[in-house]
This record gives C-alpha cells, sequence and structure tokens, in this order.
C-alpha cells in the first residue's frame, strides 16, 4: 500500500469522525432543545393522561361535570398539624386536591400547618379575605351588638330604679294587699339587675370582638349571656306594671301618694319592658358569623372546610386524613383513600351548588313507620337503610315517608317539604324542590296471601301508585314477586303498569339452577353488569356490578303513539340454566345471609316450558318518560326495577377485599338509585358514575362468542401462524 494512499485513508477516517461527531452534537442539541420546549410547555400546559384501568389518576366522569358547573370561587381550606398525618393519606389527599383545582378555575387550595408561623400567616390571611366577602354582615353584628350592650345597660338601670320604687311602696300598701312582699320582690329585681349588668358588659365586649387582628363580632356568646335575663326582665317588669295598674285601681283618689306611684312605676316597668323584648328580639334574630365559625373550628381542631362566597362546607376530618392505625387496618391502600377522598370533596362541593336538592319519600303499606313523629328515622328504617340515609343527607337530600297505611290520602307537597324543613332544619320556603316518590312495594305478609286485609292493603298502594303517574309525579318503582295468582287474584301494580305498555310477570321471578358437586344450586339473586348506555342512567352503571334479589322480568308493549317512550335499562341474558319459575312459593321465605349465594333445596326448582317462561333475555328495570309533556312542565317520569329492597345496605355495603383493599361488591346498585333519583328529578347533569364505583378493576365476565374465538385461536390459529412464520423466513432467505 503506498504512502498516498494510507493518508488518503486516513483522511477519509478523521472526515467520518469529524461528520459522526458533528451529527452527535446536533442530536445531542436537538434533543435538549426538545426536553426543554416540552418541560416548559408542560409548565404551561398541564395535561395528563390516566390509561390505568381504575382510574387512579383522573376524576370521575361525575366529578368533572359538577366542576364544570361551578361558577363562583371555592377553597379548599386544610388545617392541620401535617407532622401528625399520615405520610401516605397526607400525600395522595393533596394529589386529589391538586388534581380539583387543575379541573376547574373555581377550585383554589390552602393548608394551613398549623405547628409553623407560615401556617398561622395563612390562618390570618384567610380571616382577612373572609371578613372583607362577609364585610357588610360583620357590620351589622357590631351596630346590633353595640346597641343591644347600651339597651342592656339601660334595662339595669331601670330595673334597678323600678326596684326602689317597689320598695317605697311597702309603706302606702292597702289593708287588702299587706301580705304582698314587695321587698323580696324588690330583692329579686335587684338580683336580675345585677345579671342584666354584668350580660351588657360582655355583649360590649363581643361586639368588639377580634381574631388575629381580625374583627368578628361573637355573636352567639352575646345571645348566651343576655337573651335568656331580657326575656326575664321584659317579663319581670310586665308583672310589676300589672301589679302597678291593678294597685292603682284599687287605691283609687282616696290615696293619692299610692296612686301616682303605682302610675310612675307603671310608667317606668313598660317601658324597660319594651327595651328589655326590643333588645332580646334583636340579639335573636343575629344568625351564626360565618368567618367566626370558620375561626372556631380552624384554632380548636384539625380541619377540611371549603368556603364560596355564600355558604361553608365543612368535610369530616378523620374521614378524609384515616389515621395510620385505619389504613393499615384496611390493607394499607392508597387507592382507596385517593378514591375516597374525591368522593368527600366531590360530594361536599355538590352539595353546597345544588340550587334544588331532590326530597325522597318513601311510599309503603307497612304498619311500622320509617320515620317518628319529629321527622327521625326509626330503628327499623335504620336497620335497612342507614348508610343509604347518611350518602343521601351528604349529597344534600331529605328522606320522608308516606305510611299509606295511615295516610290514604297523598300528602301535599307543601307538607312533605314542612316535614323535612322541620326534621333536618332546612330553609323555609324552598318550595319548589322537586319531590321523588319511591314505591317500597307491597306491605310484609301477615297471613295467607288472600286475605282480606293483604288485598285492601295492595289495593290501597296500587290506588296510590296510579294516582302519582296520573298526577305526572315522579315515580321509582319496585317490584316484588306477587302469589296473587295462586289464590286466583290478580296483581294490581301489575295491572297499573300494564295501562303504560309495561308487562310485570309478578307471579313467576327469575332463578337460576346450577349443578354443583354438592348438589343444585338454586339462586334467587342476579347480578347484572351491563346497561343500556342509550340511556343516562344504563351510561352511570354500565360495567358494575348490581345485584337483584327476586327478580321480577317485564315485557315492553309499547308503541309509537302511547303517552310514554320506555327504554329498558338492564337485561338478564338468556341461557339455559335460567328462566321466569312459577313454582316459586315453595322456597319463599328461605332466608340466605349472603344474598349472591345460592340456595340448596331437597327439591330444586326445574324449568317447565307449559308453566315456565323460558325464552329470554329478560329486560329487569325500564325507564319511562313522557312523549307530550303539559306546557311549562318537565316531561313525566318513571322507573321500574324488578326487584324489592335492592338499594337496602345489605347490598350496597356489601364488600371484599380486592388488591389488598377494601372495595364495594355491587357497587351498582348504590349507583342505580342516585342516577334514578336524580334523572327523575329532572337533574340529568347529575347522573354519572361516582368516584368509588370504579374503585377497582373490574373486568366483565367472557361471553360466549369470545370465548370460542379464544378457543379457536389456541387450537388453530397460532400452529397457523407458526407455520406462515417459517414460510416467509424460508422465502425471504430465498
Amino acid at each position: 500500500m503506498s504512502r498516498k494512499q494510507v493518508t488518503s485513508g486516513q483522511h477519509g477516517t478523521a472526515e467520518r469522525r469529524l461528520r459522526y461527531s458533528v451529527t452527535t452534537a446536533v442530536l445531542f442539541a436537538a434533543v435538549t432543545a426538545s426536553c426543554l420546549i416540552a418541560g416548559a410547555l408542560g409548565g404551561r400546559y398541564k395535561v395528563r393522561f390516566d390509561v390505568t384501568a381504575t382510574r387512579e389518576h383522573a376524576l370521575s366522569e361525575r366529578t368533572l361535570a359538577m366542576l364544570g358547573r361551578l361558577d363562583s370561587p371555592h377553597t379548599i381550606v386544610v388545617s392541620a398539624d401535617f407532622q401528625q398525618l399520615d405520610r401516605r393519606a397526607r400525600q395522595r389527599i393533596r394529589d386529589v386536591i391538586i388534581e380539583f383545582t387543575e379541573a376547574s378555575p373555581q377550585i383554589r387550595s390552602m393548608e394551613i400547618d398549623t405547628a409553623t408561623t407560615d401556617g398561622r400567616a395563612a390562618f390570618g390571611g384567610l380571616l382577612s379575605d373572609l371578613a372583607t366577602q362577609y364585610e357588610s354582615m360583620i357590620e351589622r353584628h357590631r351596630a346590633v351588638l353595640t346597641q343591644a350592650g347600651e339597651e342592656s345597660a339601660g334595662v339595669a338601670e331601670g330595673i334597678q330604679e323600678v326596684a326602689r320604687q317597689l320598695r317605697e311602696l311597702q309603706p302606702h300598701l292597702p289593708e287588702s294587699a299587706a301580705g304582698t312582699d314587695v321587698v323580696g320582690q324588690s330583692d329579686v329585681l335587684l338580683r336580675l339587675s345585677a345579671e342584666i349588668e354584668q350580660a351588657a358588659g360582655i355583649i360590649t365586649r363581643s361586639a368588639s370582638h377580634e381574631v388575629l387582628g381580625v374583627a368578628l363580632p361573637e355573636g352567639d356568646v352575646a345571645q348566651e349571656a343576655g337573651m335568656a335575663r331580657l326575656e326575664q326582665a321584659a317579663r319581670g317588669m310586665a308583672s310589676v306594671a300589672a301589679f302597678s295598674k291593678a294597685l292603682a285601681a284599687e287605691a283609687g283618689a282616696e290615696n293619692v301618694v299610692l296612686t301616682t306611684s303605682c302610675q310612675l312605676m307603671d310608667q317606668k316597668a313598660r317601658s324597660v319592658a319594651d327595651v328589655a323584648a326590643t333588645a332580646s328580639d334583636d340579639l335573636r334574630r343575629l344568625r351564626p358569623l360565618t368567618p367566626l365559625l370558620i375561626a372556631r373550628v380552624l384554632q380548636a381542631q384539625n380541619a377540611v372546610i371549603i368556603v364560596s362566597d355564600t355558604e361553608v362546607q365543612a368535610i369530616e376530618f378523620e374521614a378524609l386524613f384515616p389515621s395510620t392505625a385505619r389504613i393499615d387496618a384496611a390493607g394499607g391502600s392508597e387507592a382507596e383513600i385517593r378514591f375516597a377522598g374525591e368522593e368527600l370533596i366531590a360530594t361536599a362541593l355538590g352539595g353546597m351548588n345544588m340550587q334544588r336538592p331532590p326530597i325522597i319519600v318513601l311510599a309503603h303499606g307497612e304498619e311500622t313507620r320509617l320515620f317518628d313523629d319529629s321527622g327521625r328515622p326509626t330503628s327499623a328504617a335504620l336497620r335497612a337503610f342507614r348508610r343509604l340515609f347518611e350518602r343521601l343527607r351528604l349529597r344534600g337530600m331529605d328522606v320522608t315517608e308516606w305510611a299509606i297505611h295511615y295516610e290514604p290520602v297523598r300528602p301535599q307537597d307543601s307538607e312533605i317539604i314542612r316535614r323535612t324543613s322541620n326534621a333536618n332544619s332546612a330553609a323555609d320556603g324552598d318550595m319548589d324542590r322537586p319531590i321523588v316518590w319511591v314505591m317500597l312495594g307491597p306491605p310484609a305478609r301477615r297471613g295467607p296471601g288472600g286475605t282480606t286485609e293483604f288485598l285492601e292493603s295492595l289495593t290501597r298502594i296500587s290506588e296510590s301508585l296510579g294516582r302519582l303517574i296520573e298526577d305526572g309525579k315522579p315515580v321509582l318503582l319496585n317490584v316484588d314477586p306477587s302469589d296473587l295468582v295462586a289464590f286466583s287474584q290478580e296483581d294490581p301494580i301489575a295491572g297499573v303498569m300494564q295501562g303504560l305498555g309495561v308487562d310485570l310477570d309478578s307471579d313467576r321471578p327469575l332463578v337460576r339452577v346450577v349443578n354443583t358437586p354438592t348438589g343444585a344450586a338454586t339462586y334467587i339473586s342476579h347480578v347484572v353488569r351491563e346497561a343500556n348506555t342509550d340511556h343516562p342512567i344504563g351510561g352511570a352503571l354500565d360495567g358494575l356490578a348490581t345485584i337483584l334479589p327476586w327478580v321480577t322480568p317485564m315485557e315492553l308493549n309499547v308503541s309509537e303513539d302511547s303517552d310514554y317512550a320506555v327504554t329498558p335499562l338492564l337485561t338478564i341474558p338468556a341461557e339455559d340454566r335460567t328462566w321466569a319459575e312459577s313454582e316459586w312459593l315453595g322456597f319463599r321465605r328461605a332466608q340466605v345471609r349472603d344474598p349472591a349465594q345460592p340456595l340448596y333445596l331437597t327439591q330444586p326448582p326445574n324449568a317447565t316450558p307449559a308453566l315456565d317462561d323460558i325464552d329470554g333475555p329478560w329486560v329487569v328495570a325500564a325507564a319511562l318518560e313522557s312523549r307530550t309533556p303539559s306546557a311549562g312542565d318537565a316531561p313525566a317520569r318513571i322507573v321500574i326495577v324488578g326487584s324489592p329492597a335492592w338499594f337496602g345496605d345489605q347490598y350496597t355495603q356489601s364488600a371484599q377485599m380486592v388488591q389488598n383493599r377494601r372495595v364495594w361488591r355491587y357497587p351498582g346498585n348504590a349507583e342505580l338509585f342516585e342516577a334514578s333519583i336524580f334523572w327523575l328529578a329532572g337533574l340529568d347533569e347529575f347522573v354519572a358514575p361516582s368516584a368509588q364505583a370504579h374503585d377497582i378493576d373490574r373486568i366483565r365476565a367472557l361471553s360466549a362468542g369470545q370465548l370460542s374465538a379464544i378457543r379457536w385461536f389456541l387450537i388453530g390459529g397460532m400452529p397457523v401462524g407458526v407455520l406462515l412464520v417459517g414460510g416467509l423466513l424460508r422465502v425471504m432467505r430465498g
């Protein structure tokens, strides 16, 4: 090889190295610049993609819909000694709050670490902002308290004057009043005067009360100190005035001194009574000052509150930030903390912004009442629906009853609203709240099915249902299997629904019989996971396990010219082991501890085509909506579920351990009830799955077609694929 060739080769190598170096440098610079640009864009435009099956890093559809409707600022305030909180709860709840703030410009958050100087400064800043927001109310409280303090001091002086006048009457009393202890009464008035004078000082100081330099008058302190004493003073002075007037009339013109003294004391007592009554009434009219309540809560304990322009909502701190022991006892799942946190915050926000929260009326024919005279749930109601009531209350809904056995005539809407207002301290005058009527079904059996008493009760229920539908009221009807056919009677509830084009097969509930090594297992409860997504309620339920006990199938026979449009919500697919059974009375009262577990009967049912309905699928829940609503009215809506008591705690609270955390086995039951209530109330925007509905990856069962495709792929697809790949490689190699 010549020197020229060697030099040329070295030169070519150097050029290649230079070219590769330049290319590498350019590529490195481009990648670096791309990362910087991506970081800058990510800091300005935040976009997150949650690819987890459990939606663990994204807010639920219902939460997002609720946030989209907010039209005023809301601040989530967390006040605590953060070093004392469990690290897992602190981090996960902080992440959830960040998701809320990023999802809506109307949400902001504030953390107040009570153990640090910065936290106390943030607390003071929050109070200053609240004082500015409630400035007019604070000024009114201050003015009322200042005036009440001055009036109370004047009342104390007036009582002292009346006591002196009363004592001076002693020498001039006539013989008829000689037994009157005016001196003792005077001493009582002097003691009352001293108490009111002390209360006047408290009222005056409460007017100028401050928290961290922010003026927050303590109206409740003033009320506690002075209101009762001022009322006592008004009554006492009225009694003295009456006594003076009677004594002056008795003395007459003959005893000028006594008459004049009584007249002067009467005038003074009446004047003092009027001032005391006015001051007491002014104090009574004061409503709690929101910034003051917030200040006390945040000063006294760890707290989580949501503050808006007009309202404050507190969230139970231990529920949002569970202790280390609670987290460990529940399996230490951080995902469960996240889902529960979103549910609590979203529920609080939704309750603050639901303009017309519905009222739910449980209509039933039982002789046992579900609510007492004060409107509180009875022990019987709490045993069945305690968690349901708590869940509805968190969402701002009220629950009452229509006991048809005791009230054959339906209560007026105004009466329903009055009941719930008295029981739950709701705002008076909110007369436009939607009322949803939930028909619980026929009363419990107390004898043979054909007894006159039971038939009369069932007739009253069906007539009540018919009137509700005729009046266009929103109704959630729950159907219980009926044994009246066995007694040559017709089910009156089925007759009412037949007029709407819905044929209830209430005398043949669905059963499913499966042969097992221990014998035939008879299932009386059915789990449905697929819903009709063409309807809002179905869209909220699809993919969620919903268990329905003692299912009554229904056939929809609605024509195009009927008054109602009917949409199936839940359907049980056809299979050989499921049918509508006619001979079911023999095991109707059989008890199962777990609703999903089967019955092992000595004589299990067998499908009889001549008596039973073996041809599925079977519609088990449907929604009806009127086609031609009255002018100015919302369309009448009805939801029918062919199952009794499916929304009770027995079903909604059934849980199991999955992925090391406690999850609901049948989340669809609670979602079906809430979605039905929202839809019936016309609150379609709230019909969406809640945060805890998808707390685990709920994999649906494979269909028969999918199973067949998988089998054929394993049997023939894989071998054929190997042969094709081998042939392709052979062709490529020549």
